[in-house]
């Protein structure tokens, strides 16, 4: 009997930033993620949809989904459940608050990340493995 190995659905995060902000102004998005996995390839994916959730004053749940696979550059079995268990760094995570004109707000911190699978299983992101959000 042949295994699965069940692919990337979505991707949730919890982002801190520096201040609160109006989210229809500041529309957070988060794109291009690159990480060293354990074969020590460095992976490259992004995803099409977010969806944003405020949950306090400075904080945000982003929800991304629709893997791009125009811009992915990942193994040809796609993002799957092993791919994603097997990272070791992350190297970037780029979080698009708007244009840089100094009113823009700034992401302090990724307090947590999961990955969610076709299976319905999840897998949560260890928070030594995730590198600093780069600013725009």
């Amino acid at each position: 009997m042949k295994k699965s190995n069940p692919k990337v659905e979505s991707l949730g995060m919890t982002v801190r930033f520096d201040r609160m902000f109006d989210i229809a102004k500041y529309y957070p998005v988060p794109g291009a993620y690159s990480a060293i996995i354990g074969s020590g390839e460095e992976i490259f994916f992004d995803f099409k949809q977010t969806s944003v959730y405020r949950l306090d004053t400075d904080s945000v749940r982003l929800v991304a989904f629709e893997l791009d696979t125009d811009y992915s550059e990942i193994p040809s079995k796609g993002l799957t459940k092993k791919i994603i268990e097997s990272i070791k760094r992350f190297t970037e995570i780029f979080i698009y608050t708007g244009e840089n004109n100094g009113n823009r707000p700034n992401v302090t911190e990724i307090s947590d990340m999961q990955f969610f699978f076709s299976d319905g299983t999840h897998f949560d992101v260890p928070q030594n493995i995730m590198c600093a959000p780069l600013p725009v």
